[in-house]
């Protein structure tokens, strides 16, 4: 923000002493001079001084405004609105120029002409300027409503894992004869489609069968579980090796090597590195 202030600074003042230096050459190039005097480079550049100081206090009006009413979207009638806004605030700075000019000369000088004269040379880049900051304000705005949203969609991706984690299975349990048997999550190396069953795998190296589909499991289970093909399920945690040369295929820690389907490949890399 400090960086972007000073910037600003200096723009403005590169902007003031242009416009003397400008205006100072046409003055003494065309011999301008009002009769019987000389104006010289600093009086120029003291009333571009006074010109900007009441364009920056104005200015600074104007992004309280901005700030504090917000421009949802652009149509018609937000563009009508804004363009009455720039041209009310340009018109302010003129008259409060045209004050301070015949405060200062002791009422020597006309606020009519004054106004008339400032209208005519400064309203093209007056208009652009406090055009240009609406515009700018809209963007940061935007820009920093867009952050806001990006933050809060993060949040609640976070949330909703950790909504999904607590509602996962523990446990899985089969029947077998008259008692059911459970079977611990980490204790699963990989769980394998067999028609309407599936076979799940365990780090003992025993077998179970369950009448259930993977679709079915791999909405209940955690997201260490992965569905690397179409068949089957692996633990991440026995995940010992993946080789993609030629045949894409798992090795897991018992030394079973189990394929991995060529749309999965891609996610199941990122799986592995998170």
């Amino acid at each position: 923000m400090l960086k972007n202030l000073l910037l600003f600074a200096i723009s403005l003042v590169v902007l003031i002493f242009f416009e003397s230096a400008q205006q100072y050459y046409y003055v003494d190039s065309f011999d301008l001079h009002p009769q019987g005097t000389i104006v010289t480079f600093g009086e120029i550049l003291n009333l571009q001084l006074v010109w900007w100081m009441v364009w920056s206090a104005i200015a600074a009006g104007l992004f309280y405004y901005l700030f504090n009413h917000p421009i949802e979207n652009f149509n018609g009638k937000s563009l009508l609105r804004l363009s009455g806004l720039v041209i009310a605030t340009f018109l302010i700075t003129v008259t409060m120029y045209a004050v301070i000019q015949v405060f200062k000369s002791g009422g020597e000088v006309s606020f009519i002409e004054v106004v008339i004269f400032k209208v005519f040379q400064k309203a093209p880049i007056g208009l652009i300027a406090y055009g240009f900051m609406v515009i700018m304000v809209h963007l940061y705005l935007n820009k920093r409503e867009f952050e806001v949203l990006v933050e809060n969609m993060t949040t609640l991706e976070d949330e909703m894992k950790e909504i999904k984690e607590s509602l996962s299975i523990k446990v899985l349990s089969t029947k077998i004869g008259d008692s059911r048997q459970v079977i611990k999550l980490d204790e699963i190396v990989q769980i394998e489609a067999n028609d309407y069953c599936v076979d799940v795998h365990t780090s003992g190296g025993k077998k179970y069968v369950m009448r259930t589909s993977l679709k079915t499991l791999e909405k209940k289970l955690p997201a260490y579980f992965f569905r690397i093909h179409r068949r089957h399920i692996v633990n991440l945690n026995y995940v010992q090796a993946f080789n993609n040369n030629g045949i894409s295929e798992v090795i897991l820690k018992n030394q079973e090597k189990v394929q991995v389907a060529k749309s999965r490949i891609k996610q199941f890399n990122t799986a592995l590195s998170i």
